[in-house]
């Protein structure tokens, strides 16, 4: 795609998301009062659904894991705009999922960008809540910052 096409494309996905309307590509779409942003990644690294963390603050992002403080979370990918950019929500409604269970906590998994409803446990590892599932597809996304390292 020549660089100006996908400038504009970039452009009109900003504009979107400044007047909350989140509809990105079909199929994918949150709420208007989701509070989300651009990211940078490395490229090829995130996929939709995948919960993320910044490897540099607020520039980078890459697949956020239990395993360590250094890849806490700060939100989940609501889409990937292309390779190296990702939309992420911070806070609110993700209709993106299948299988969760209904009013089950969300922890930042030990696999890089995972989910888990049973919260890590070993020695070295951090518990972070990701959110709550509001029924089977539809998680409501509260990152908390704050983590417990074990």
């Amino acid at each position: 795609m020549p660089w100006r096409a996908e400038l504009s494309r970039l452009q009109g996905i900003v504009c979107a998301l400044q007047a909350q309307v989140y509809t990105l590509s079909p199929g994918t779409t949150a709420p208007g009062d989701a509070i989300a942003g651009l990211f940078a990644c490395v490229p090829n690294s995130i996929a939709v659904g995948d919960v993320v963390c910044e490897l540099v603050a607020g520039t980078l992002c890459d697949r956020a894991s239990a395993a360590s403080a250094d890849t806490a979370a700060v939100g989940v990918c609501l889409q990937v705009v292309n390779p190296a950019l990702a939309l992420i929500v911070y806070n609110g409604e993700l209709l993106i999922f299948s299988g969760l269970t209904p009013d089950a906590i969300y922890y930042l998994d030990v696999a890089p960008g995972g989910l888990t409803a049973v919260a890590p446990s070993a020695v070295g590892q951090i518990v972070q809540k990701i959110g709550r599932a509001k029924n089977s597809t539809t998680l409501v996304v509260e990152v908390t910052p704050q983590f417990m390292q074990l």
